[in-house]
């Protein structure tokens, strides 16, 4: 199991000596192992993806989400109690394991079948299914929707 303190940093396109490297890099782990560790959308798009029509309060109508499950994540980074999730504008909020179900929230990385742009919440953004189920339309879930995610720690 990888450590408490373990981080995946969001690089925006074309910023920072890892992304002048790689353009394709999107997310890096940080001083943890295995040292270097380095994934890109391609590898998050070889993970099974998960996919919702939802509409949401930031967006006009229904809108077709698709990303990783962050269960499926969490999971294959060795698990964790909680997921702190910051968006680019810097807010933090944590996502309990309780309300990390198998196939919500996604880490979206496409709406509509693009990848999500930094100026429409991307290029992720955490979603939940918000028309399924009015569960998903409280307060707790709406502030749990972080976009424009430029980090995720396994706390």
């Amino acid at each position: 199991m990888l450590s408490s303190g373990w981080i995946v940093s969001a690089l925006l396109a074309m910023a920072g000596p890892v992304a002048a490297q790689d353009p394709g890099v999107l997310l890096t782990g940080a001083g943890l192992p295995p040292a270097g560790l380095v994934v890109t959308l391609a590898d998050l798009d070889r993970l099974p993806q998960v996919s919702f029509t939802t509409a949401t309060v930031w967006t006009d109508g229904p809108h077709r989400f698709s990303g990783v499950a962050l269960k499926r994540l969490v999971d294959l980074y060795g698990g964790a109690a909680a997921v702190e999730v910051q968006g680019i504008d810097g807010y933090t909020n944590t996502i309990p394991q309780a309300l990390i179900e198998e196939e919500a929230p996604i880490l979206a990385s496409r709406i509509d079948g693009a990848p999500i742009p930094a100026r429409r919440q991307g290029p992720f953004w955490i979603v939940y299914p918000y028309d399924s189920d009015i569960w998903y339309r409280d307060d707790t879930h709406l502030h749990l929707s972080v976009w424009s995610v430029v980090s995720l720690a396994l706390r």
